[in-house]
């Protein structure tokens, strides 16, 4: 097995990993994100970071790309454009607990497990309830912050952006702002419920957006006070950048929304990943039309799915220790698994 693997954090896990691979055989080519930009100019970080890739995979042929977190958007586009699997190790939510999980980016859910009929789940009401996870990146990023040495510049923006201008890092109060603005000038109050979900662990830190929202006056738009569970039961839309809360309500049919393809969970069998301002409108309307006709359709596949991810996807869990023998031969299986999955064609 030859390896690209990638990471900017949790270092002390990845060379533990990277060690027990070189010993049963594998060949693995680390590469730290951070090491990388320190020898990037600047000025020019998303052209020479692109460049870099090209490099890497122009002299190597891997049969995987093992990431760490997040990919970002060049690696992404890269992996594509070389034909190079990309493998990602996440968080995927409590189904019912925790799951890590080494999964490949762009599985073919229904050829792998099969298309079989949908699950129907009916509305509880004539109305659609539209759930919007404010993710904790919103807050420690702001149109002030310096970002040009930043990973962030690089290919994360997008995570901290919104559907407007790509170049604009958004703070959380701008998010909501966008949304509302979308909210008003499209009526969609006339059809849906909006609960606006704070990160639970930083609700301090959103004291400036939650005051602005409370000033909006809105009947039909709050600030989510909901438990956990209530709010996936009751959630026909997840609207999000990228928060693990979607593919959670996904267990009850909820549809869920993306911003591009940046989240770890994004598939076009899965989720909806609307490019800009219009496409964002478009699927809504769209979704919301689908919801009142037909009700929820959990995805046929989605069981057997969760079912992979805390078996032969599985990973090891975020900790402190260096991950032991056992743990690290789950993952190499897991690794050799991930590249036994279909695939979807280039979307």
């Amino acid at each position: 097995m030859k390896l690209l693997m990638i990471f900017s954090i949790k270092v002390h896990i990845m060379k533990s990993t990277m060690e027990f691979f070189l010993k049963q055989g594998w060949e693995v080519t680390p590469v730290s994100i951070y090491d990388v930009i320190k020898h990037l100019d600047p000025d020019n970080l998303q052209k020479e970071y692109s460049m870099f890739f090209d490099y890497i995979f122009t002299q190597h042929k891997f049969d995987a790309a093992f990431c760490y977190n997040r990919p970002d958007e060049i690696l992404m586009a890269k992996c594509n454009q070389y034909n190079v699997r990309l493998l990602l190790e996440e968080n995927y939510g409590h189904l019912p607990e925790k799951q890590h999980a080494i999964v490949p980016y762009g599985i073919d859910f229904f050829t792998h497990y099969g298309n079989s009929k949908q699950e129907t789940i009916p509305l509880e009401s004539s109305r659609v309830t539209i759930t919007i996870p404010l993710e904790y990146k919103l807050i420690y990023h702001s149109p002030y912050n310096n970002m040009k040495s930043s990973l962030y510049t690089i290919g994360f923006t997008p995570m901290i952006a919104h559907w407007g201008e790509e170049s604009e890092i958004s703070s959380a109060l701008a998010f909501v702002k966008f949304i509302s603005d979308i909210i008003k000038e499209y009526d969609l109050t006339s059809q849906c419920d909006f609960y606006f979900r704070p990160h639970p662990k930083f609700m301090t830190e959103y004291k400036w957006t939650l005051a602005w929202l409370e000033k909006q006056k809105n009947e039909h738009v709050f600030i989510d006070n909901r438990t956990s569970n209530k709010a996936l039961l009751k959630s026909d839309i997840v609207l999000s950048l990228r928060s693990t809360f979607g593919f959670e309500a996904q267990q009850y049919g909820a549809e869920t929304i993306t911003y591009k393809k940046i989240a770890h969970y994004s598939n076009p069998q899965l989720t909806h990943s609307p490019m800009n301002r219009e496409e964002l409108v478009v699927t809504l309307q769209k979704l919301i039309s689908s919801l009142l006709t037909n009700g929820r359709q959990k995805k046929c596949f989605f069981d057997d799915y969760v079912s992979e991810l805390g078996t032969k996807f599985h990973a090891i869990c975020e900790n402190r220790r260096p991950p032991t023998p056992e743990e690290l031969y789950h993952n190499m299986d897991a690794i050799v698994y991930g590249c036994s999955v279909p695939l979807q064609k280039e979307w």
